[in-house]
């Protein structure tokens, strides 16, 4: 666990607690996502598209209902 500290003002630190995870990716579909989410009461679920094969992050809106992000390389 790595634990860095940065100052946002002058006045004001926040400390920011880093853990790296490694996690394996499971191929599904984005109900079987949504399923899985739900099953780890998470607000956000990683996995492989079982069409695409691409990982994509599914997660739990603000405003009700589910959003995917769907990572791509900058050109």
């Amino acid at each position: 666990m790595c634990v860095h500290t940065r100052a946002l003002t002058p006045t004001h630190a926040q400390t920011l607690v880093l853990v790296a995870q490694v996690v394996e990716l499971d191929l599904m579909t984005v109900d079987e996502a949504i399923d899985a989410m739900e099953a780890v009461g998470h607000d956000f679920f990683v996995y492989l598209d079982a069409e695409t094969n691409a990982m994509q992050i599914l997660y739990r809106r603000g405003a009700g209902g589910v959003g995917i992000l769907k990572p791509v390389n900058r050109a």
